[in-house]
Order: structure tokens, then sequence, then C-alpha cells
């Protein structure tokens, strides 16, 4: 987390202020890492964009929960047990309480057309999902937004390997070779999900068109 905070430091603007805190004694979970870097990236992202004015306070907050706890309604149901609790907010407008329940779908933007594709919250949703988590939202109007993960903790570094995770009924880690297609208008997030800088391929639109 430290580490994707300072590569994304010099793409926000100057009058936002990161803040990280990581209040974990123990702070191991079974993920992938480069997955749960894009979660970042994405979050951050919108973060960003939240505070128009590119001025205010973004915040990055770990710290270890015991579920259930009865204060996030999103992990209701999860298996009682000990759990990283992942916030990041921001002070930016905050989010209408009509939009809440959709913002997690795909292709849902509140964004100028042009602006964005609305696949940044449903990445995010997919990938927490995938890792046995739970992602909910505390806003209000006016006085930002706060996104809240919660992830299971592991006691030490030999736990099962992260291809192992369940990413479906019956599904097996796959190594065969292959080609991914990355699709997103946001050049900072196409970049740090490859690694490197990418020259802007044909089937990747930065006008928010969309992709062919």
């Amino acid at each position: 987390m430290r580490d994707t905070l300072q590569l994304l430091r010099s793409s926000v603007p100057k009058g936002i202020e990161f803040h990280f805190q990581n209040e974990a004694v123990n702070d191991l979970v079974n993920a992938d890492a480069a997955q749960l870097q894009q979660v970042l990236v994405n979050l951050v992202t919108n973060a960003s964009h939240a505070m128009a004015a590119g001025v205010g306070h973004l915040t990055v907050r770990i710290c270890e929960v015991m579920l259930p706890d009865g204060t996030r309604p999103e992990t209701n149901g999860m298996p009682e047990g000990s759990y990283l609790r992942l916030t990041i907010s921001d002070t930016g407008r905050g989010i209408p309480a009509e939009v809440i329940p959709r913002v997690f779908e795909p292709f849902f933007t509140t964004k100028p057309v042009g602006s964005g594709t609305g696949l940044g919250l449903a990445v995010v949703h997919g990938i927490i999902t995938q890792h046995h988590g739970s992602i909910g939202i505390q806003t209000e109007m006016g006085h930002g937004t706060a996104i809240i993960i919660h992830l299971p903790k592991v006691s030490s570094r030999h736990a099962p390997k992260t291809a192992e995770i369940g990413f479906g009924n019956g599904s097996k880690p796959v190594n065969e070779a292959g080609s991914l297609l990355l699709v997103d208008d946001d050049v900072l997030v196409r970049e740090s999900s490859a690694g490197k800088k990418l020259p802007v391929p044909i089937w990747a639109s930065t006008s928010g068109g969309g992709a062919a």
C-alpha cells in the first residue's frame, strides 16, 4: 500500500494531501499483490476526481478488526474471524444517496461523457469479492466519501498460494501463456496494471468511447 501511494503521489494534484496510517500489528492477507495495487489505484483515482478543486485530504488507513462486529452492514454473513479493514477516504463532494446502490455496477458513471467508463469501482468490487472480502461505502454530501474494505487475515506467510483462491466453482490455477485485454481510458490505471508505460493501443479508447 505504501509503495503504491508513493507511485500515485506524482499523478495526483499537489493540493491533495496524502495520509497513510497502518495500525495493524499483523497486516498479512492471502491476496494477489498486483490486484490489490489495482484496487488502490482505482480508488485513489476516484477520490482525487471527487476533490474537483484539486485540494483536500486523502487518507488510507489499515487496522485489524474481529467480525462480526455489527458496524458495517456489508460484512453481515461473512465468516467470523480476524480481518484487515482498509479504508480509503476523501474530503470530496460525497455521493448522492440515490446513486449509492448503483456505484458498483459495470459501466455506471456520473461523470460527463468522455470522462470515464464506469468500470473502476466494478473492477474493485470484483477483486475484493474474489478474495473473500467485503466492500462498502460511507458518504455524506459535502463531507466526503470513505470506501471500506475487509479482507481475511492470515497468521503466516505459509498460507495457501494466491493461485488457490477460489474464483468460481471448480476453478483451477491456469499456467498456460496467453494475452490479457486491458480496457481503461485512464492512462494511470493502464500503466500501473501493466507495470510499465504502454503506448495507447488501437483497442483502447482515451476518449471514454469504449473499446472495439
